[in-house]
C-alpha cells in the first residue's frame, strides 16, 4: 500500500479570510452554507502541526474565528452565516474547537498562535458535557496539554471524564456503552485509553483498547474496513451498509495509532494503516475516497459508489489521516503541497 501525499490545496480553496466553509458541491465551496466551529477547530489542529507559511496564515484565521465564536466556559457558538449571523451551540462543536486550541497551544511553531491559543484555553475552565463524544474530544484536548505541562483546566477535564465517560458494558454480547453505534465511534475507546495513560491506570487503558478491538472486529469485512454508516448500527445490523463517512476512518486511525504508541503492538499499526487505506480504495466500493487532482476528501461512499462532494470534514479527515499514515510508514514528515492562501472571499 502506497500512501497518497497529503494535500492542503483543497483546504486552502475552502478557506476565505473568515474561516473554512463547511460544505462543497464537488470541489466548489458552498459559501451560502457558511462556517462551522468544529471544522475550524479541526483545521486548526491540522495546520498547527505543519511548519509552513501558508499554515501560519490559516492557523491565525481559524483562531480568529474561534475567538469570535467563544462565549466563555469553554463553549462556542456553532455556525456563522456568510453575512456574519451566528446560530446554535453544541457540546460536540465546542469540544472539537477545544481540541484544535489545545493542539495549537502545544504544537504550533508560531509564538503568536500559541499565545492566542493559550488565552482561549484558559477560558475553558468549567466545561462539562454528558455526551460521550464531546467528553472524548475534550479528553484528547486535555491530553495534548498534560503531555506538555501540568495545567489546571486540563486536569479538571480529566477528573470529570473519569466520572462521566462510559466504559464497556461488563455483561452480554453487546459491550458497547450505548444501545447503537452512531458516529465517530472510535473516539470513545480512544479517550478511555488516553485516560488510562494520563492516570497510570493500566486497567482502564486495557479496557479502552479491548473495546477498540471489539469495534474493529465489528467493522472488519472481507479484509477491509466496512464502517458503521451515517444512520448508525444496532446489534443485529451487518456489513456492508451505507452511507459510510470519512470521520469513521479518521477516528479509527487515530485511536489505533495511539494504541500503537502506547503498546508498540504491531496489531494496532496494522489497523491504523487499514483505516487509512479505506481512503485509498480498500473499502466496500473499491474506489478512492479522495480527489487526487484537488486534494479534497469525498463526503461518503454509497451503495452506488462515492459521493464526490468535498466538504470540510471529509477533506480534513483525508488529509489528517494521510499525514498519520506517512508517520506510520516511516516516511518522515509528510510533504504538504498547497496553493497560495486567498486574501479575499471565495466567489459566491
Amino acid at each position: 500500500m502506497i500512501a497518497a501525499e497529503p494535500l492542503l490545496r483543497h483546504i486552502v480553496a475552502l478557506t476565505d479570510e473568515v474561516s473554512i466553509f463547511e460544505h462543497a458541491a464537488g470541489a466548489r465551496p458552498r459559501s451560502e452554507h457558511g462556517y462551522c466551529v468544529d471544522d475550524a477547530g479541526r483545521a486548526l489542529a491540522l495546520v498547527s502541526r505543519l511548519e509552513n507559511r501558508e499554515c501560519e496564515t490559516l492557523a491565525n484565521r481559524y483562531l480568529s474565528f474561534l475567538e469570535s465564536a467563544a462565549i466563555g466556559g469553554g463553549r462556542f457558538r456553532l455556525r456563522m452565516s456568510i453575512d456574519g449571523r451566528w446560530s446554535g451551540e453544541s457540546d460536540d462543536g465546542s469540544a472539537r474547537a477545544l481540541l484544535g486550541i489545545a493542539t495549537a497551544l502545544v504544537h504550533a511553531p508560531w509564538l503568536e498562535v500559541r499565545e492566542r491559543a493559550r488565552s482561549l484555553w484558559s477560558e475553558a475552565q468549567g466545561f462539562s458535557s454528558v455526551h460521550p463524544r464531546a467528553l472524548s474530544y475534550v479528553v484528547l484536548a486535555a491530553a495534548e496539554v498534560l503531555r506538555d505541562r501540568e495545567d489546571v483546566v486540563a486536569r479538571e477535564i480529566v477528573d470529570e471524564a473519569h466520572q462521566g465517560l462510559p466504559g464497556p458494558r461488563p455483561f452480554g454480547s453487546w459491550p458497547w456503552p450505548e444501545p447503537r453505534l452512531t458516529y465517530a465511534n472510535a473516539l470513545i475507546p480512544h479517550a478511555l485509553a488516553v485516560l488510562g495513560e494520563l492516570g497510570g491506570d493500566d486497567e482502564l487503558g486495557q479496557a479502552g483498547r479491548w473495546l477498540l478491538r471489539w469495534l474493529i472486529d465489528r467493522q472488519w469485512h472481507e479484509r477491509h474496513f466496512s464502517f458503521v454508516p451515517v444512520g448508525g448500527a444496532a446489534v443485529d445490523d451487518r456489513a456492508p451498509r451505507f452511507d459510510q463517512q470519512p470521520i469513521e476512518a479518521w477516528t479509527t486511525a487515530d485511536a489505533c495509532a495511539h494504541a500503537f504508541a502506547i503498546t508498540r503492538d504491531a496489531y494496532w499499526r496494522r489497523y491504523a494503516r487499514a483505516a487509512a487505506a479505506w481512503f485509498l480504495g480498500d473499502n466496500d466500493s473499491g474506489l478512492p475516497v479522495f480527489d487526487q487532482r484537488t486534494g479534497g476528501g469525498y463526503d461518503a461512499i454509497t451503495r452506488e459508489g462515492v459521493n464526490t462532494n468535498q466538504g470540510a470534514e471529509s477533506t480534513l479527515a483525508y488529509v489528517s489521516t494521510m499525514t498519520l499514515l506517512a508517520r506510520l510508514t516511516n516516511q518522515g514528515s509528510a510533504q504538504v503541497y498547497s496553493a497560495p492562501v486567498a486574501t479575499s472571499r471565495a466567489t459566491r
